[in-house]
């Protein structure tokens, strides 16, 4: 293998595929030397000149890499013996696979031997395999702006030849799709309220909408159990409160109704996944959401919610919760999927415990309730859905209702 490096590497030199053996990825090369004369090609090549003149001059005369290669004269016998062969693009990367493979396998096993449950183990050792980098751009490479500059003219086209395609996730919310445009895959979007004040029904309003336009989602909930999410579900489609389904306290009429709401969320059962392990690590989610997408379809991702999220411990919450929002926003662009994360919020109505969440997000979203609107026992609550932040559009308002009795929201529209 180390003699398909040296020929594409001196072919290189000889301005035989050049531009192509400088953009290999640094896998590419399984030798210190061939590591360390492959970058001074590159750094030759952006310089104008990557013959063994220029490449000696980049390896700098009497470094440490300048040694190693054996300057000018190994350069110069390098080309000579290994130039003119075939240089084999793709063998170079299927073997810089394998290596990552090889050495991803011995890193899951690494971690999964210090994970303290089963449940860990697999996570880690899912994590650790998901991390290796195939054919395709990887995230440390940059994109140039021809490219970046095609990809958004076509999504224009597709747009402008059908306005009435969806580019995203219906939020379920009229105004809100429109402020919004709907939820954008590599976004975070962040969704405060006061404590038991609606997030976790506002999330699962998201979730259902989703879900009956046939998109898929993963719903990991922190905090409560599938069975009581599902039940709030129900209650929400029969239009019977929850606390009568648990108890078994019906009349026929509610019987019915969900009977009706049980056939009706059987048809999108499959389109709605549920974790509910209170032991999710912020650093493994990427790996929760590709093994779930590896199953079906994730169209939507959605964490109930992000202070339960855990973390590695440092000296400072803030730096914690810092560190989640990066896992978060990972998660949107590594998996290509708008993330909703629900939080808390502080006395003054903000995000807890980190300014870098609301820096981090997309947009952020906050219900809202006047001072005197929550009334202990009422069934309906008006209040706004706010928009505070939006990094890729208008801000704005949505009036809704909270029907408490349901564990539902409804939009006010007005004429």
């Amino acid at each position: 293998m180390l003699d398909l490096e040296l020929v594409a590497l001196a072919n290189a030199m000889q301005g035989n595929g050049t531009d192509r053996v400088v953009a290999l990825p640094s896998a590419c090369w399984s030798d210190p030397r061939t590591q360390v004369l492959a970058k001074a090609i590159k750094q030759a090549h952006n310089k104008g000149r990557a013959d063994e003149v220029g490449v000696a001059q980049a390896l700098g005369e009497g470094t440490d890499d300048y040694k190693l290669i054996g300057g000018l004269p190994k350069l110069l016998h390098l080309t000579s013996y290994y130039g003119g062969g075939r240089t084999a693009f793709d063998e170079l990367h299927e073997a810089a696979e394998l290596r990552q493979t090889n050495a991803a396998i011995e890193a899951a096993m690494t971690a999964s031997s210090q994970a303290l449950s089963p449940a860990d183990a697999k996570d880690a050792a899912i994590a650790a395999l998901l991390s290796i980098e195939t054919g395709g751009r990887s995230e440390s490479t940059p994109t140039s702006l021809g490219d970046s500059l095609a990809t958004v003219m076509e999504q224009s086209r597709q747009a402008f030849l059908d306005p009435t395609s969806e580019n995203g996730v219906t939020t379920g919310f009229e105004n809100l799709d429109w402020i919004l445009g709907q939820w954008q895959p590599g976004a975070v979007y962040i969704l405060g309220a006061g404590t038991g004040r609606g997030k976790s029904v506002m999330a699962l309003n998201f979730a259902m909408a989703a879900a009956k336009s046939n998109h898929g989602v993963l719903y990991i909930s922190l905090e409560m159990g599938h069975a009581d999410l599902t039940r709030r579900l129900v209650a929400a489609e029969a239009r019977v409160p929850p606390d009568a389904i648990r108890s078994g306290r019906l009349n026929h009429d509610q019987i019915d109704a969900m009977r009706h709401a049980s056939t009706a969320l059987e048809l999108i059962g499959n389109n709605l996944m549920i974790m509910d392990n209170v032991h999710v690590d912020a650093e493994r989610l990427s790996a929760i959401v590709k093994t779930a997408q590896a199953a079906r379809s994730i169209d939507l991702v959605i964490v109930d919610y992000l202070q339960l999220l855990k973390c590695e411990a440092t000296y400072s919450r803030e730096r914690e919760v810092a560190s989640i929002s990066a896992g978060l926003l990972a998660v949107s662009r590594q998996c290509e999927v708008p993330v909703i994360a629900l939080s808390q919020l502080n006395d003054q109505g903000m995000v807890r415990e980190s300014r870098s969440v609301e820096h981090d997000a997309s947009a952020v979203l906050r219900i809202d309730y006047e001072d005197d609107a929550w009334i202990p026992g009422s069934s309906g609550v008006d209040c706004h859905l706010r928009v505070l932040k939006n990094r890729h559009g208008r801000t704005g308002s949505v009036s809704l209702t909270f029907e408490r009795r349901h564990q539902r929201f409804i939009e006010r529209v007005y004429e």
